[in-house]
This record gives structure tokens, sequence and C-alpha cells, in this order.
């Protein structure tokens, strides 16, 4: 889900190049876009996951209503990651097929394909240096675990997408006069 929304942003202005010069809109329009076509082409892979959540006999629960604020926290830190990469693509091209290679490595650190309870007590504070960590940590404790997340897993993922939107705004706002004459 992230990898691809930060994958499809951060080529955002460079396919939508002539659409920049031929066109007068906000330019922002474009990693946003792309941000939201990856979360769409990810809704309906919720009602596969749903249908193996009851196969495997896990609990559903209230606390699975927590999947919504998680996912725009989500939604939030991967629009801000688009919106840095789009603008850092602009400047270097290579970036754009640089980029699948970091997100894979990044799947790696992020508990999405480990539990992350398997993590060793010493190393819990990756979950907080990983902007993603605590977030997907917080779906592992409401979709296997039917318990409420960890606050400071949210809290975490929220400081992160503040600074990451925060971030990404303001390099793509004040980058975004020079983007029709690089591209």
């Amino acid at each position: 889900l992230p990898s691809a929304a930060f994958n499809l942003g951060a080529r955002s202005i460079i396919q939508g190049g002539s659409f920049i010069l031929n066109t007068r809109i906000p330019r922002m329009i474009l990693p946003i876009s792309s941000v939201l076509s990856g979360f769409m082409n990810f809704a309906p892979s919720i009602l596969v996951y749903l249908l193996f959540h009851a196969l495997a006999r896990y609990p559903f629960s209230i606390h699975m209503l927590w999947a919504f604020p998680i996912i725009a926290i989500i939604f939030l830190l991967s629009l801000g990651f688009a919106m840095m990469a789009a603008t850092g693509t602009v400047y270097y091209r290579d970036l754009a097929s640089f980029l699948p290679f970091v997100s894979r490595m990044w799947l790696y650190l992020t508990p999405i394909i480990y539990l992350y309870t398997l993590m060793p007590d010493s190393l819990s504070w990756t979950f907080y240096v990983n902007p993603y960590g605590g977030l997907f940590a917080a779906m592992q404790q409401i979709l296997f675990e039917s318990s409420s997340p960890r606050f400071s897993f949210i809290l975490a993922g929220l400081g992160w997408s503040i600074v990451s939107i925060s971030a990404g705004i303001m390099m793509f706002l004040r980058k975004e006069r020079e983007f029709a004459v690089r591209i």
C-alpha cells in the first residue's frame, strides 16, 4: 500500500509533464491523485483480506474500526513522502528507478511480513524510528489480537505523518515554479 502510493507519486510530475506545461492548475493535484489512485487500488484487497481473516478464524471485533484512522494516517504519511519524492524526481530522474528498491528494503524493516511481537524488546525502539513501523504494529494488534492499538504506536505514526506532510508540502511548493523548466 505505501510503497505503491509512494512510487506512483514519485513519477507523477514527470509523467504529467505535458499537462504541467499546457495547463494552469495546482501542480500538487498530480501527486495527490497518484497517491489516491494507489489507495483506491488497495481498497478491493480489504475485502479479500476480510475473507482470509474469517477463514483463519481470527475474531472480528469493534477494535477493527481502528483500521480506518490508521489507514488515514498511512495515507497522509505516504502523501508527504510522495510529494518529496515527486519533487526530487524532477531534479534527479534516476530517483524514480531507485525508489522501488528503497521501498522494498523499507518493507523488510517494517512489521508487515513478520509479527511485531517477534521483535526483541531491545529493538522495540525501531517501531518509533520507522515512520510506518508503529502503524503496522498497531494494525497487527487490532487484527490479530483483537485489542486496541498501543497509543504510542498511533502517536508516533501521527507525528511522522505531520512531519512528512509538512515537509512534503513545503518542499513541493518551494520548488513548484521550477518544474516547467526542469521537465
